[in-house]
């Protein structure tokens, strides 16, 4: 099966499927513990936010009371604080951009492990449904708004056709061509 011949993802990461609720609950915790504690150390703008709403070292959160009481991130506060979010301690990161959804495009990054964990995650989740790597595959799914580059259109092209997979764009499907979606 897809995952016991996955090289990228770790014991810990099937390991996690069989924990208890409550396993997986401090698990979870723990993780984001981490990654606020990262953030406060490594990004110059959670710093600063956090500390401007009374927290001068997020170590001492250690509720979830205490987390539902952080400033919620918005896209807004993204777009207009993008290198004061970015961590110091990672360069060379992947760029992506959200479809644009909302009329704005949203653009992030993940270092090179994030990505090959949320890819292995991502294959081991299409795997359970039938659709592991390889697997012929239709995808409705919400594409990016506007035109391509003609060297982005080819990419795309040739990394679904690596995969087998094809991509219907939900942004493009109307009343006049949804008969042509159902078709394929």
């Amino acid at each position: 099966s897809f995952m016991r011949g996955n090289p990228f993802l770790k014991p810990q990461y099937t390991d996690n499927l069989k924990l208890s609720p409550e396993s997986l609950e401090r698990l979870q915790w723990q993780a984001l513990s981490n990654l606020l504690k990262h953030s406060f150390d490594n990004c110059a703008y959670y710093r600063t936010r956090w500390q401007q709403a009374g927290i001068d070292d997020i170590r001492t959160v250690d509720t979830l009371a205490q987390f539902r009481q952080l400033p919620v991130l918005t896209k807004d506060d993204i777009r207009l604080n993008y290198d004061a979010i970015k961590a110091k301690n990672f360069q060379n990161n992947i760029v992506k951009s959200t479809g644009g959804s909302t009329g704005q495009p949203l653009t992030i990054e993940l270092n090179l492990d994030s990505n090959v964990r949320r890819e292995a995650v991502m294959w081991r989740g299409y795997s359970w449904l039938g659709a592991g790597l390889g697997e012929r595959t239709l995808y409705l799914w919400g594409a990016s708004i506007g035109q391509a580059s003609l060297p982005r259109r080819i990419k795309e092209q040739v990394y679904h056709w690596l995969y087998n997979r094809k991509m219907l764009n939900s942004f493009s499907m109307s009343p006049e061509n949804m008969s042509q979606y159902v078709a394929q």
